[in-house]
């Protein structure tokens, strides 16, 4: 009711039997993260303001064991990037990603769940722009190992002006950076596949063509191979996004442009020719977000067909398109 106070819990559900677990979240906390490989610590992000500047913001990640209810706090930092590790979590080996402002700039940095931050990379100069309310920004950045992509651009708010963007790929144990491609538009959020072969990325060359997906190939070298291709976005604003486990697809929960009570789930085969597939054609209720069990055979998506707030799985392997060749 008005005024009253509500409390923030995650749900955990296992894919199998159905069962559930419940962790209480602090009043401050964002919108519940990445959960590590071990299935025990969950990591979030909360925005919060300088106590001394109430215009400036920053982030603060917290890791929570599941088990214990015990809180591990990280440094904050004054930057809003996205980071993503392997298939689209900000998980990378382990240990969750997450960023600061070092002695030399803005770092990613490497956090295991009870131990210390470990830097792991500072962002080179050029890629970090005066951001909302003269917070520093980011560009989305992809980890896998010692290898990050990242793009430089020139997008400065409007999409039709001499659209330019360089995707790099640095790999830091090497100390070597590669230019993988340039091209006369925008591209955004490199996100490696798990087995790092592959890189998906946001694509616009025109409003004509819209937003599109670009899929390309990297070999051991650091370099392009193949051509990259591109799979029609449609009409949708991707609100969440991830591989599938076996790499061969994407899996993205979209908003309708012209109706936002138009949410879909669609599956995004990382094929040249290959269509998008509608994973929830026909369901009315709302599939945001939507997440995949670990081997990648269960969809499992919120929903309100019910009474109240619900939980549902589907078997992704069954539906048309889900077992990929």
């Amino acid at each position: 009711g008005e005024g009253e106070e509500r409390e923030r819990t995650a749900s955990f559900v296992d894919p199998e039997d159905g069962s559930s677990e419940h962790v209480t979240l602090p009043a401050v906390a964002g919108s519940p993260g990445s959960i590590h490989p071990d299935g025990r610590h969950l990591q979030w992000r909360v925005q919060k303001r300088d106590a001394t500047n109430p215009l400036r913001q920053f982030l603060e990640a917290s890791i929570v064991d599941l088990q214990t209810g015990e809180f591990q706090e990280v440094p904050p930092a004054e930057v809003q990037g996205i980071l993503t590790g392997p298939g689209g979590i900000a998980i990378d080996d382990g240990a969750f990603l997450h960023q600061d402002r070092g002695p030399e700039g803005i770092r990613i940095l490497k956090t295991r769940p009870g131990e210390s931050p470990v830097p792991f990379w500072t962002y080179p100069q050029d890629l970090v722009s005066e951001g909302f309310r003269g917070a520093p920004r980011v560009e989305e950045v992809g980890v896998h190992g010692n290898r990050i992509a990242w793009v430089r651009s020139n997008y400065d708010g409007d999409l039709n002006i001499d659209l330019h963007s360089t995707l790099f790929i640095t790999d830091v144990a090497r100390g070597i950076t590669q230019t993988v491609l340039e091209l006369d538009a925008r591209m955004d959020g490199p996100m490696w596949s798990p087995d790092g072969k592959r890189i998906a990325l946001d694509f616009f060359e025109d409003e004509e063509a819209g937003w599109k997906i670009m899929f390309l190939e990297v070999d051991e070298n650091l370099e392009m191979a193949g051509e990259p291709f591109l799979l029609d976005d449609g009409d949708y604003s991707y609100l969440d996004r991830f591989w599938t486990p076996d790499s061969r697809a994407l899996i993205e929960s979209g908003i309708g442009v012209s109706a936002a009570a138009d949410v879909a789930v669609f599956l995004l085969p990382a094929q040249p020719g290959a269509e998008r597939i509608n994973l929830s054609e026909g369901e009315e209720e709302a599939w945001y977000p939507a997440s995949l069990s670990p081997d990648g055979s269960w969809l499992v998506f919120p929903s309100h067909r019910l009474v109240g707030s619900s939980i549902w799985r589907m078997d992704l392997e069954g539906m048309p398109g889900g077992s990929l060749p």
